[in-house]
């Protein structure tokens, strides 16, 4: 061997296997409630944003696009960053897209009458008149 050789990070101790352990667990179960929620709520967002089952299939297949845009630079941005802060930073840009993303949609689609929260002055009216 010539030059110095790399330092071999040390063995990863019970306690931290079964913090990993638990942290992927958690992972998953989250992923998985997201998963199914979004998946049983198919029929409203469709209804809600007017889509026909062409539009519908494109917009999850931007998903898929997106995993395969993004899975190739995961592994640099691990590598760089390391694993705790390219959770985090992702995490935190998942929540950020999200919530700009519902924005979006709440100003842009307008809800039914039967969907819509009442007030109290309106119940109150509607209560008045029966």
């Amino acid at each position: 061997m010539t030059g110095a050789s790399a330092a071999v990070p040390a063995a990863p101790t019970a306690r931290e296997v079964t913090a990993g352990a638990r942290a992927t667990y958690a992972a998953f179960a989250g992923l998985g409630l997201a998963g199914s929620t979004w998946s049983s709520r198919l029929p409203e967002v469709r209804t809600q944003l007017n889509l026909d089952s062409a539009s519908l299939g494109l917009l999850l297949l931007t998903i898929a696009v997106g995993g395969v845009i993004v899975l190739p630079l995961s592994g640099t941005v691990v590598t760089r960053i390391g694993p705790r802060r390219a959770v985090t930073v992702v995490a935190l840009l998942v929540i950020a897209i999200l919530m700009a993303l519902s924005t979006v949609i709440a100003g842009t689609t307008r809800l039914s009458p039967d969907n819509r929260t009442q007030s109290g002055s309106d119940t109150q009216a509607r209560t008045t008149v029966m």
